[in-house]
């Protein structure tokens, strides 16, 4: 899906999959590259709520680039731990 920013620019998602980039995926070797970089990134540990930005160009295996946004907490962080929220897990854990 393509949207356009309230600033302007035009950016891309895939809800399914809760990636985001700034990238044209309507290019065929630009999608080539999402796919693959994607493809080692644990996207099953997203949960409902939150998404992976991929950065400009990347390269497979370098996570440390790509931002992961909660939106049911409002973080954003260069790792999946950083974001996870623990909202309800002290209720379950008796904490």
């Amino acid at each position: 899906m393509s949207h356009v920013h309230p600033r302007g620019w035009v950016y891309f998602s895939h809800p399914e999959t809760r990636v985001v980039t700034n990238d044209d995926i309507r290019v065929p070797k630009v999608l080539d590259t999402i796919e693959k970089y994607t493809m080692t990134y644990p996207l099953c540990d997203l949960v409902d709520g939150m998404e992976l930005l991929v950065p400009h160009d990347p390269q497979p295996s370098e996570h440390m680039f790509s931002l992961v946004v909660n939106h049911n907490s409002c973080m954003a962080g260069y790792s999946l731990k950083e974001v996870i929220s623990t909202e309800g897990m002290e209720a379950d854990h008796g904490v």
